[in-house]
């Protein structure tokens, strides 16, 4: 009777044996129950085993082969569960590295029992239903590999387990997921490189908190550039003297602070919530390492001819806003203004200008207006000018004292140019990796092609050939070397009214007498707009080119951020991945299965 009943019959009752068991030791509430299910489970055991000791007594060999594996997997789990006894027995307390390999150990034998007999049993199974009742052997060979890929997963488990256990041992943390915290920058770190006086930096969290861990790692990277740079942990629970004098009403509190001055950023203490800043916390930082170390200036941004503008402007001048301009100048501890007429730009530059910036007139300043800058600039004025062709000014009175010529003709580049609206008036969009030296872009420099300028529609700027004595001139940005200057303006190159050279994109000026007095003329406003100031190394060239202007170029670098920028496509791409997606990837798919088949079928044919 034994020989003719299902094979999963025994299988299951050496199941209910280790559930019996698991009952007795975890969920029995008195001693009688425990005894009485262990009993139980013995019994089950005993019978389990038995059964598959008489079935390895059949007379076809293959049979005999398959029994005996499965009586083997039982006779193994019985010493999987004396590890387990001999674990919690007391005499071991004494001993805890071999209570410690013990209670590792079992439960990876019991699971090296599980999924062969498993698999083992549904292959066998899948074999009795498919022979004919007459015939009286097995496929011994197919039922020893599910065995062996039972095996295999179980070797996989116990690995990834071993492997987790390991790792939250040695308090490591490897993080494939998108989410890491901005490191320090280039910018940052020179800030605290370049300290005079203390800085104390209070993080208020509790302990092991995982935000707490993050912003941890930052400072000690900060740290690292100055004695000076003091770092304090706090919890406001233990520390609330603390707390209240910096201000703080809750863990979750970055503060710096240096004598009366006090920056805060509050994060939080959940990971997931404080994800965004932390991405873009090297950002977040520098705006308050500046705020804290920095008195803050006036930057004046002139109106009344045309200008760029935070909001939308009229309606003849669709252009992009420069919001995002000033809100990075606001960012690096400045204060904007406007400055025009009524503000008395026609007398004088307000004496508490730190800078004037003039961005995108489309209409001529007047005379009054440029003798104010100019006696400005001459005494220890900073100017930011940035101009374009459309208007087709060249602002000759504002740009000879400054040693400068501004040409509105257009540039254009057929072979590098940025492709928007893929027209052949894309060649207009100038793309250019070609910087100097000059520590108004160095950051730009640095990276070269990997963060190239971009200037959509831009004229040219040159040194003139008469430059004021007292003046130092440098063309700091220049296209590439194949541009030329679109007289007619076709987007094609036509010789020889047109030449193709490197024309100068950017420029400074710096009086030689006076360190302060400095000037830089962008040859194209579109680069600092909005929209260009999300992209390549635009946001360098204002960052950079602002610090040199105003003194900072000390502490010029790379911004970190880990924020997941969108993947952008046209319109012709999004068609393009519509189509591969929809038809391609799955007739792929469906090709190498219908070929694997194919080749399947062939060896079988081959083997018969």
């Amino acid at each position: 009777m034994i020989q003719t009943l299902p094979s999963a019959l025994w299988s299951f009752l050496w199941a209910l044996s280790m559930i019996s068991v698991f009952f007795a030791e975890r969920l029995a509430t008195s001693s009688p129950a425990r005894w009485a299910g262990l009993a139980v489970a013995a019994a089950l055991f005993v019978g389990a085993l038995g059964a598959r000791v008489i079935r390895g007594t059949a007379q076809y060999p293959d049979r005999q082969k398959v029994e005996r594996i499965f009586g083997f997997l039982i006779v193994l789990s019985g010493v999987a569960l004396g590890l387990y006894f001999l674990s919690a027995s007391p005499v071991l307390r004494n001993y805890p590295r071999t209570l410690g390999i013990l209670s590792v150990l079992w439960p990876a034998l019991l699971c090296a029992v599980l999924f062969p007999t498993f698999f083992g049993e549904l292959s066998y199974a899948s074999i009795a239903s498919a022979v004919s009742e007459k015939a009286q052997s097995t496929e011994s060979g197919r039922v020893r590999d599910a065995f062996l890929a039972g095996l295999g997963l179980s070797g996989a488990l116990v690995f990834a387990f071993s492997a987790y256990y390991v790792a939250s041992e040695l308090d490591r943390k490897w993080d494939f997921s998108y989410f890491r915290t901005a490191k320090p920058g280039q910018a940052s770190l020179k800030i605290i490189h370049g300290l005079d006086a203390p800085l104390d930096v209070s993080l208020f969290f509790p302990p092991a908190n995982e935000v707490s861990g993050e912003v941890a790692e930052f400072f000690s990277e900060l740290a690292k550039q100055s004695t000076l740079l003091k770092v304090g942990h706090y919890d406001i629970a233990l520390d609330p003297l603390k707390a209240k004098e910096l201000g703080v009403t809750g863990n979750g509190a970055v503060v710096i602070s240096r004598g009366a001055k006090k920056e805060q950023l509050l994060l939080g203490l959940d990971l997931e919530r404080a994800g965004t800043q932390l991405r873009a916390l090297d950002s977040e930082i520098q705006k308050m390492l500046l705020a804290a170390t920095r008195p803050k200036r006036i930057l004046y941004f002139t109106t009344g001819h045309g200008e760029r503008s935070a909001t939308a402007g009229i309606k003849t001048d669709q252009r992009v806003n420069d919001r995002l301009l000033r809100q990075l100048l606001t960012a690096q501890n400045n204060d904007i203004r406007p400055l025009g007429a009524a503000e008395g730009l026609a007398n004088e530059v307000p004496a508490d200008a730190a800078a004037v910036f003039i961005i995108g007139p489309t209409q001529n300043l007047l005379p009054q207006e440029i003798e104010s800058l100019i006696r400005y600039f001459r005494k220890e004025g900073r100017l930011f000018v940035a101009l374009d062709p459309e208007p087709g000014l060249d602002f000759r009175s504002l740009m000879t004292p400054l040693g400068l010529i501004f040409d509105p003709v257009e540039l254009a580049n057929d072979k590098v140019f940025a492709r928007i609206s893929n027209q052949i008036n894309d060649r207009a969009n100038i793309v250019s990796a070609s910087f100097t030296s000059h520590p108004s872009v160095s950051t730009l420099n640095l990276l070269g092609n990997r963060s190239p300028l971009v200037l959509l529609g831009a004229g040219s700027v040159e040194r003139a050939v008469d430059v004021p004595a007292d003046l130092t001139v440098e063309v700091t940005v220049r296209a590439m070397g194949d541009t030329w200057n679109d007289v007619n303006p076709n987007f094609t190159f036509d010789p020889p009214r047109e030449q193709k050279k490197a024309w100068g994109l950017v420029a400074t000026a710096a009086r030689r007498n006076n360190s302060h007095a400095r000037a830089v003329v962008v040859a194209d406003s579109d680069a600092l707009s909005d929209w260009m100031l999300e992209k390549m190394g635009n946001p360098y060239l204002a960052l950079d080119t602002t610090k040199w202007m105003l003194g900072d170029d000390a502490i010029s670098g790379t911004v970190n951020s880990e924020t997941d920028l969108p993947v952008q496509h046209t319109k012709k791409e999004d068609v393009t991945w519509f189509y591969l997606s929809v038809f391609l990837f799955p007739a792929a798919v469906l090709g190498i299965g219908a070929w694997v088949g194919r080749r399947r079928r062939n060896s079988a044919r081959v083997a018969t």
